[in-house]
């Protein structure tokens, strides 16, 4: 399947939205979210994110057909001083899952943005934790580190790496 990482423009923004709302829906059964009223989730985090500068939204699309989103940005939950990039959210739609789309999506990261990556997972993200061990094996041949972290509420592992693999 024709996996596409097309940059988030301001005529995308409806289709993030869209898409959003499914992502969240998708986290309400590890974080425990509900709808409002209406049947919609917050989407105040969004709204904040997609007017920050240093954020970079893509549109993942498979088969010319969006398929999820990835943000990225220049925020380590470990450092504070940061140089490289690191995964902050990143959705596929179920009907996608297992098709190769989200790695796919995920090495064109990559390597469109050489150097240091953190990913970030919580621990209550089993399946997220799962995918992006495997996507940094995969994309490193094993040359990556995890590291189990816990700050200020937060604990997960943090996959590292370098891109292009091999680089130093």
């Amino acid at each position: 399947m024709q996996v596409e990482l097309q940059r988030a423009t301001e005529a995308a923004q409806a289709t993030l939205r869209n898409l959003f709302q499914l992502y969240q829906y998708d986290l309400s059964v590890i974080y425990q979210w509900s709808p409002d009223a209406y049947g919609r989730f917050d989407q105040a985090d969004l709204d904040a994110r997609l007017v920050q500068g240093n954020d970079q939204w893509f549109v993942i699309l498979a088969a010319d057909l969006p398929a999820g989103f990835a943000l990225i940005d220049r925020r380590s939950r470990m450092h504070a001083a940061f140089e490289g990039w690191a995964i902050a959210e990143f959705f596929v739609l179920r009907g996608m899952r297992r098709q190769g789309v989200g790695s796919a999506a995920a090495r064109q990261l990559f390597d469109r943005f050489p150097g240091a990556w953190e990913v970030a997972t919580p621990a209550s993200n089993t399946v997220a934790t799962a995918f992006w061990r495997a996507v940094a094996d995969r994309y490193t041949a094993g040359a990556y580190q995890e590291i189990w972290f816990q700050r200020n509420g937060w604990r997960g592992n943090i996959e590292r790496f370098i891109s292009p693999p091999g680089a130093m």
